[in-house]
């Protein structure tokens, strides 16, 4: 008679619990090592869109600049028939040369339906659009509308400032309430001159509006442009300046409105007036400076 083998009641069915610690061990010690790689890689990504949106911005500026002679306002004073000004900023007159025409052409006609400032009137949903190519994608707020409890209103935000150049006193740059600037006004060279910056909406949302605003000084400043040393000499419970570039943990709050600053780790992007695009993470505070004004006579060599 055959004897049938019996099953071998020692065969194991599963992992033991030491053999599953282990396992678990080694995948948090791979995914430890490859999540930072991982986050450094869309954050890579990240900045390389944001220097493509500056760019864009910078080539949209030479366009207008090319067919009016001059640069558009940093922020436009030019009086609507009710003697209040239109407030536009310089993105908004350089939405038809970054292909968005149609909603050029719907502010305009919300600026002839409401001469009493349209921007701040809950009528017109086109004031509160967030514009992919005004924010910078590490930026997480700038990416949709942001609710203003100052004004009470829904605002579209932008990451990207103009250059008013040292500062708005002094108003020597490219960028600046009521301004008209050409290129051969920019006489330190266009590749030594700032044109566009970095620095997120304000912690309240009252500056970083991107189709319009009256800003701090009634003439758009924080809005739209801001100097590359700014003072500040009307918000209390911030120092007065000047301010620089920002890569510490206070640039989030309230103060940070006064200083170019980024989502970046250390690095801030920038648009020359040359329209070559760049971010810039340790640099002399006196270069930087001297960046700003478009005609100051300061020689940079190297920076």
């Amino acid at each position: 008679m055959k004897r049938i083998a019996s099953a071998n009641t020692n065969t194991r069915l599963g992992f033991t619990l030491i053999e599953v610690m282990v396992v678990l061990g080694v995948v948090s010690l791979l995914t430890a090592l490859l999540l930072p790689a991982v986050q450094k890689a869309r954050e890579s990504a990240r900045r390389i869109e944001c220097l493509s949106r500056v760019r864009q911005l910078a080539l949209a500026a030479h366009q207008f600049q090319d067919l009016h002679g001059h640069l558009p306002s940093g922020t436009e004073l030019t009086e609507m028939s009710s003697g209040i000004p239109t407030y536009r900023s310089w993105i908004t007159r350089l939405l038809p040369h970054l292909d968005s025409s149609a909603l050029y052409d719907s502010i305009e006609s919300a600026y002839r339906d409401s001469p009493d400032s349209p921007f701040r009137s809950e009528r017109h949903g086109e004031f509160k659009k967030a514009l992919a190519h005004v924010s910078c994608p590490s930026d997480p707020r700038a990416s949709k509308p942001q609710f203003c409890e100052v004004f009470g209103i829904t605002a579209g935000m932008t990451s990207y400032i103009g250059s008013t150049g040292t500062n708005n006193r002094l108003q020597d740059g490219v960028f600046f309430g009521g301004s008209q600037i050409r290129f051969r006004d920019i006489r330190d060279g266009l590749s030594n001159t700032l044109l566009i910056g970095e620095r997120p909406p304000s912690a309240d949302f009252r500056f970083g509006w991107w189709y319009a605003g009256v800003g701090l000084d009634g003439k758009g400043l924080l809005d739209h442009h801001l100097g590359s040393a700014e003072l500040n000499t009307w918000e209390s419970g911030c120092r007065l300046g000047p301010y620089s570039l920002g890569f510490g943990s206070d640039r989030t709050g309230h103060c940070g409105q006064f200083q170019y600053w980024s989502y970046h780790d250390q690095s801030v992007t920038f648009a020359l007036s040359d329209g070559s695009v760049r971010g810039i993470s340790e640099i002399d505070t006196a270069v930087f400076t001297a960046l700003g004004s478009r005609s100051g006579g300061e020689v940079i060599s190297e920076w």
